[in-house]
């Protein structure tokens, strides 16, 4: 069985990582950098 106590961490730690990226994203893009959402690859234009 799952530890319901890792369960909930696992839960909560995606969900911090995705808002951590959207945040970090959309900072980048107001710079007028392109970034590529699959490879989290930056282009320079």
């Amino acid at each position: 069985m799952k530890d319901p106590d890792k369960v909930l961490m696992g839960k909560r730690s995606r969900a911090q990582g995705q808002r951590f990226e959207k945040r970090v994203r959309e900072d980048l893009e107001k710079k007028e950098w392109i970034v590529d959402r699959w490879t989290n690859n930056i282009e320079f234009i």
